[in-house]
């Protein structure tokens, strides 16, 4: 996937803007085809999906090259493991028992 739009785009914590009002710049980092990414106003029945096949961060933006402040950034983790979790909910488990086990042995004395 092209991530070009990064280059032009600032900002921080959910608060972004586009740098340019560069049609070529926005036309570049538009995902093809356009179709597939355009909404219209309100009321609409249009829905755009996308699904990533790679984690990182991803950048939107407004094609209106006035619309500077309609840009935002879609963040893709890695999923987490099914092993990783049952690990860390044996480990818990343990540290659970190992707990009462200590707790019991304390009142006896």
């Amino acid at each position: 996937m092209d991530n070009s739009a990064a280059a032009f785009i600032d900002g921080s914590d959910g608060s972004y803007f586009r740098t340019s009002f560069s049609a070529a710049d926005i036309q570049n980092a538009t995902l093809t085809p356009i179709g597939d990414f355009t909404a219209d106003p309100a009321p609409t029945d249009d829905l755009i999906t996308w699904t990533p096949d790679q984690v990182g961060d991803f950048w939107y933006t407004c094609t209106v090259t006035s619309h500077t402040g309609m840009t935002g950034k879609i963040t893709v983790i890695p999923e987490p493991s099914t092993l990783g979790l049952v690990a860390g909910g044996l480990a818990l488990a343990s540290l659970r028992r190992r707990h009462r086990a200590g707790g019991s042995k304390d009142r006896g004395r």
